[in-house]
């Protein structure tokens, strides 16, 4: 036997609709070719439809209300990962929303600038450095006033007046993915709801005035789709390592200082260039060479601090000497650029809450997470040449900051001023507010000293 409808709607399910055909042995009839097909009328294929689907809303309908019971207490995402039906559902809206947002991210990366959306001083800083640093708290640097002295050099620096140390800096957030994008563009805390992409970046701007640019990368792989590829798309030339397949973990950070050699023949009368530091990044005892394995944990005052066991201990003594490292791999930087007019910028994306809150370590959504360095170094020669923005760099250095206003403060203190530059937000300037609230991971309040 075999029964089809009287006309088959669009095809077999997949795409194309449905086609019900039944087959059967069957009873009598002859011809050899057994009993001719029974037709079912368009009107009884479509209610037989409508029930199967009613059917079919029915069953997956109990299994989303019993999974997302279970769900409530064991797992929230069981419903939206658990049920056949809803994962499609879900990756074809998750698909439709990540298209609609890569191409409106793209068509703003390859925007154009507004031919007077930005002006230069005719004295600008030709040579603009900008180094982010990874994990490093305040906390834990001699220069801050630590009680181990793994910052020799930038101490040093300090009391030459080559070097200056801003000490009331806190990040945005606590993971580097959500840090970068407040660094080098003008979104901010107060428009945390738009998309990065939306505003103007570093590099665009660097570009426009005349900049040659360059990215020079230890941690990401600039080839790939991710945040910090889209962020270095405007700079004309590009940097990085997969270390550790080429490059021992512990020697990362002086790939970095040796690309500016590498570079050297492509600087011209004007350039910014951005390094991004492996630094504390965890594991801390893969971050430095074993010759810089200085501080043991007889050496670490553990007041204040949850350390349990010697092992805790260890992990201390591990991030300082990460931080010793970083020291001498700022100065190999500082020191390549001392014969120019040259200003560098230091700053972590975020700190390390290294046994302070709890007895973990790590990233942290806590104060002592987000209590990051920042420093200004200056050559002499640009000592020299602009007394009036070393006046107004070491006016600022005890003023409250938060670094998603970085770019409010870098450009106009180079010698760039653009349409979306705030006085108010700038940290050079003498109408900086400093009484902006300065909230972090999203909600938390962070108290100004």
């Amino acid at each position: 036997m075999i029964i089809t409808t009287g006309s088959c709607v669009g095809g077999f399910w997949g795409g194309w609709g449905w086609c019900f055909v039944v087959w059967g042995g069957g009873g009598g009839g002859g011809g050899g070719g057994g009993p001719p097909p029974i037709n079912l009328s368009r009107k009884f294929s479509y209610g037989l439809l409508i029930g199967l689907f009613g059917v079919f809303g029915v069953h997956t309908g109990i299994n989303y209300y019993l999974q997302g019971m279970h769900g409530i207490v064991i797992n929230p995402n069981i419903t939206t990962h658990n049920i056949p039906v809803v994962k499609e559902i879900l990756a074809i809206s998750t698909t439709i929303k990540d298209y609609t947002g890569s191409a409106t991210l793209y068509k703003n990366l390859r925007k154009p600038l507004e031919k007077d959306y930005l002006s230069v001083e005719s004295n600008r800083v030709p040579n603009v450095i900008l180094i982010i640093g990874e994990g490093a708290s305040r906390d834990f640097m001699g220069v801050y006033g630590y009680g181990v002295p793994n910052t020799p050099l930038a101490n040093a620096l300090q009391k030459s007046q080559n070097l200056f140390v801003f000490d009331d800096v806190i990040s945005a957030y606590a993971i580097t993915a959500a840090v970068f994008p407040t660094l080098l563009s003008y979104g901010d805390f107060e428009h945390k709801n738009t998309s990065w992409h939306a505003y103007n970046t570093l590099g665009k701007v660097f570009n426009q005035a005349g900049y040659e640019t360059f990215w020079i990368d230890v941690q990401d792989d600039l080839s790939r789709n991710n945040i910090y590829a889209h962020l270095a798309h405007p700079f004309t030339h590009k940097y990085w390592t997969n270390a550790p397949l080429d490059i021992p973990q512990a020697t990362q950070d002086i790939w970095a200082f040796e690309m500016l050699g590498h570079i050297r023949p492509q600087l011209q009368d004007k350039n910014f260039i951005l390094l991004h530091l492996f630094g504390s990044h965890f594991i801390y005892s893969r971050r430095f060479p074993k010759s810089f394995a200085k501080f043991t944990t007889t050496d670490i005052p553990y007041q204040g601090l949850h350390v349990q066991n010697e092992g805790d201990k260890q992990v201390v003594a591990d991030y300082v000497n990460s931080i010793y490292y970083t020291d001498h791999i700022l100065n190999k930087i500082f020191q390549f650029f001392k014969s120019k007019d040259a200003i560098i910028f230091y700053l972590s994306d975020h700190a390390q809450d290294i046994f302070q809150s709890s007895n973990t370590y790590g990233h942290s959504c806590s104060k002592h997470g987000v209590e990051i360095p920042f420093m200004v170094y200056v050559t002499d020669i640009f000592k020299q040449k602009h007394p009036d923005k070393v006046k107004l760099i070491a006016g600022a250095v005890h003023k409250p900051f938060m670094s998603d206003d970085l770019i409010h403060a870098l450009l106009p203190i180079v010698g760039i001023h653009t349409k979306d530059n705030l006085e108010s937000k700038n940290l050079f300037d003498p109408h900086f507010n400093t009484r902006r609230k300065r909230v972090y991971c999203g909600d938390l309040k962070y108290l100004n000293h």
